[in-house]
């Protein structure tokens, strides 16, 4: 959820007649993300998990776009942070995309996906204050994506 507040912080700068349009839909698209995350892993296995983590990268791909629309006209630049943390996040659900279709569990992939973002050299995405990933299913989503 941090890329989700940092999108919040990045478009309280945009000028005021963006607010019903790109800053609507960045805003809308960075919520969506985590959404689907919580959304697919409390669905009934694997594959519709799988389903929605690929709904989540699209939201993704949608505030990339958003985001260098918002390059194009000056609201920032190509070489924003935020730019390096949509390729993290992309990573890190690809990944869990990848060990659940390969018939990883969605417990270990979490815990396999919280190790991976401990050891990112930023912490683009935060982990839970006692790094513990619980058996119920609505834990199975990285806890690091969702806090």
């Amino acid at each position: 959820m941090a890329l989700v507040k940092d999108v919040y912080v990045l478009t309280r700068e945009f000028p005021k007649e963006e607010l019903y349009g790109l800053v609507s839909q960045m805003r809308t698209a960075a919520v969506s993300i985590p959404s689907n995350l919580a959304e697919g892993a409390a669905r009934n296995g694997a594959k519709e998990f799988v389903q929605f983590l690929g709904v989540a990268k699209g939201s993704l791909s949608e505030l990339e776009t958003q985001l260098l629309i918002s390059a194009e006209l000056g609201y920032l630049g190509r070489e924003d942070a935020i730019f390096g943390k949509l390729e993290e996040v992309s990573r890190l659900i690809a990944g869990l995309q990848k060990s659940l279709r390969t018939g990883t569990s969605a417990r270990a992939a979490s815990q396999s996906l919280n190790h991976s973002i401990t050891q990112s050299p930023n912490y683009l995405i935060t982990q839970s204050p006692n790094h513990s990933i619980t058996q119920s299913r609505h834990d199975a989503v990285p806890i690091a994506l969702l806090s």
